[in-house]
């Protein structure tokens, strides 16, 4: 049985990503990226932006397009932040880095949308390699 249905209580932050998601989506693809989601939208939105056109626009470009759709704001890189450990029982003091580097050259930033709502947005790196025309003048496939 769901904590859902223990508790009576129901989260509406994954209704609000979902009503969000089709505006975000359509200004990545304008911008020559994939969106895809990933993870469970229970805490946070965790989106992916994978670069899929050689037009791909600069992640910085991305990011700012995207929070300007969902009014969100994103804490400037070195601010003093921290959370709750559990473990510790106590507060741990941190700075938060927007973006953040992630493995595989991925960048990560934090939307907030006020109060818990946040999209965790990962891009990925566009590549330097180009793949050259083919037979048909085609390179690689942007579909």
């Amino acid at each position: 049985m769901s904590s859902t249905i223990k508790t009576g209580y129901v989260n509406p932050a994954p209704a609000m990503y979902c009503s969000l998601y089709g505006h975000l989506k359509e200004k990545a693809v304008e911008l020559g990226y994939a969106l895809a989601v990933h993870g469970s939208m229970q805490r946070d939105f965790d989106l992916v932006a994978i670069p899929w056109t050689d037009e791909a626009a600069e992640p910085e470009i991305l990011v700012e397009a995207l929070r300007k759709i969902c009014g969100g704001f994103i804490l400037a890189d070195g601010t003093p932040a921290g959370r709750w450990d559990s473990v510790q029982k106590k507060f741990v003091g941190a700075e938060v880095r927007n973006p953040s580097i992630k493995p595989h050259g991925r960048m990560a930033w934090n939307i907030h949308l006020g109060g818990q709502p946040m999209i965790d947005l990962s891009v990925m790196p566009r590549s330097p390699i180009r793949i050259p025309p083919g037979p048909g003048g085609k390179g690689g496939d942007n579909s």
